[in-house]
């Protein structure tokens, strides 16, 4: 999620076709349907993300992007989704994003969709994402300097929290979530008497859905617009057979995906995304972009192929004017 300057191209966000803000050239399909797709970004960008500058397409520094996006008086939730690529197919693609076309939702958020570029792993996807650098975590840890989103939010007021249902010395994340601005931090053991399934391949933690009602009451409960990251575990290759909902019917030669394991992933990815538009019914409106690491690192030359190269899905959800904002921040 990059804090930099910003362009002067700008990106329509469907009927309203009102000009938002972006910090990289993109392209807006001409065929984009219920919801828009932005075809490519060279990565995402808070200012993307998160900043409605309705007013002015203009160049802005990393304090006054983030001066900006705390003038929202909103919850701010960034959800790193595990394994989540870009599928090469349209068709695919499409049958991935279906949830998010639920019209309950539509009356609430506008939708916009896109793909990014990554490298690297999860954590270096984190750091992408928290701090638009591609050093590793480990720089941290070696006392480096480097300025993340979580930190200037604390600094704008923010509460600051993350969330990894999986344990916290994985990656030690314990160690570094800290040096990244994260005032409260929660990890499976901090989930033991809200979430009781189990799920995942070797990776097994809390499920991700099942997580998703413990973030919600977080943000319900808080008395000040809070900003909150979440990185998924669910779908860590390799995934556990049949644990999202049988809707693709993947048993039979991998449904319409064509793979039964990719089949498997898109299931519990569908489930995820039905859980997001749940939480958003039960919680403050909240800016909420959901963004994938890497693309699934299968053994299966097949399964890869079904991915476009170097790219991951994002989604944007973003509250209709009419939603209200949330008191306590001044």
């Amino acid at each position: 999620m990059v804090i930099g300057a910003a362009s002067d191209r700008v990106v329509h966000d469907g009927a309203n076709r009102r000009p938002r803000v972006l910090a990289v050239w993109v392209a807006p399909r001409p065929d984009a349907g219920p919801f828009p797709r932005v075809r490519r970004s060279l990565t995402v960008r808070v200012d993307l993300v998160f900043v409605a500058v309705e007013d002015s397409v203009r160049a802005v520094g990393r304090q006054e992007q983030v001066a900006a996006l705390a003038s929202n008086k909103r919850h701010l939730l960034l959800v790193v989704v595990e394994a989540l690529g870009q599928f090469a197919d349209p068709a695919r693609q499409a049958l991935l994003l279906q949830p998010f076309a639920d019209p309950d939702l539509n009356k609430r958020y506008r939708v916009t969709t896109g793909s990014t570029t990554y490298y690297g792993s999860t954590t270096a996807a984190e750091m992408r994402e928290l701090c638009n650098t591609r050093e590793p975590y480990e720089a941290l840890l070696e006392g480096k300097d480097i300025v993340c989103l979580p930190e200037l939010m604390a600094g704008r007021g923010y509460p600051t929290m993350s969330l990894h249902n999986f344990t916290s010395a994985f990656f030690g994340r314990h160690q570094w979530y800290p040096k990244l601005g994260f005032e409260t931090r929660f990890f499976a053991s901090d989930l033991a008497g809200s979430v009781q399934r189990q799920c995942g391949g070797p990776f097994r933690g809390p499920c991700d859905i099942d997580v998703a009602p413990f973030i919600s009451r977080q943000l319900r409960n808080a008395r000040k617009p809070t900003f909150f990251y979440w990185m998924t575990l669910s779908t860590h290759v390799p995934v556990a057979p049949r644990e999202g909902t049988p809707r693709l019917n993947c048993e039979q030669n991998g449904g319409p995906i064509g793979h039964v394991e990719v089949c498997y992933m898109t299931e519990m990815w569908m489930d995820l995304w039905e859980s997001v538009i749940r939480m958003t019914a039960d919680m403050p409106a909240t800016e909420i972009l959901l963004v994938g690491d890497h693309a699934p690192p299968l053994w299966s030359k097949a399964g890869r192929h079904l991915f476009t190269p170097g790219q991951v899905t994002w989604v944007r959800l973003t509250p209709r004017a009419n939603a209200p904002q949330v008191s306590g921040l001044h």
